[in-house]
């Protein structure tokens, strides 16, 4: 685990810094004007989280960080800062270099502008840069077009389908993994 982790990034039009519980309330109050959960909470909660469950998930995530098994960012415009979403690299492996990729666009104002593509090349530029990963991944539902195009900008590689990774809705549902490789 590296000594020093960069706790703020900068990109063109986006501040990303490390989560803290009081971003707990604008996650919150994104869900709740927002027309549809973003399907990668939807694997994860039936419902909107309360601002209770939110800061109780915020906490439970800053210990993982802590351990150094992941870091997760809020992400907010960098002239008014006005929250976008939550971005971060997980399952942090140390021995092996690599690290997953998520990031959710909670604030509907800012979905198709981008925003998602500067603040992946971000993250990348914490992988690599600041933890000398050698290897970042995505996974991402076969039929998210968004996201295949994002990956192919930036370089990632599909490398294969996930079968029947999550059971949602009572089904089965693959996802499609990317990679990029320093």
């Amino acid at each position: 685990m590296p000594n020093q982790v960069a706790d703020r990034l900068f990109g063109h039009r986006t501040f990303v810094r490390q989560i803290k519980t009081e971003d707990a309330r604008a996650i919150v109050a994104c869900l709740n004007t927002s027309s549809e959960v973003p399907s990668n909470l939807e694997f994860f909660s039936k419902r909107i989280p309360t601002l209770n469950e939110e800061k109780a998930w915020i906490r439970s995530t800053l210990k993982r960080m802590k351990a150094g098994q992941e870091i997760v960012f809020a992400v907010e415009t960098s002239d008014e800062k006005n929250f976008i979403g939550t971005a971060g690299l997980h399952e942090i492996d140390w021995k092996n270099k690599n690290a997953r990729i998520g990031i959710t666009i909670f604030n509907e104002k800012f979905h198709g502008q981008g925003y998602a593509r500067e603040i992946i090349s971000l993250l990348q530029e914490q992988a690599f840069n600041w933890l000398c990963l050698k290897k970042v991944f995505m996974n991402f539902r076969p039929n998210n077009e968004k996201m295949r195009r994002i990956a192919a900008v930036l370089g990632y590689r599909e490398v294969g389908i996930l079968k029947s990774e999550y059971f949602w809705r009572g089904e089965w549902l693959d996802l499609v993994r990317h990679e990029l490789v320093k």
